[in-house]
């Protein structure tokens, strides 16, 4: 569970950044 919480969080955070990066653009 752990392992699998740390993989979500990444790709939370990678999808945040491209959330981040679109919004800087728009």
């Amino acid at each position: 569970a752990d392992k699998r919480e740390a993989s979500a969080k990444r790709d939370w955070d990678r999808q945040k950044a491209r959330l981040m990066k679109q919004n800087s653009q728009g």
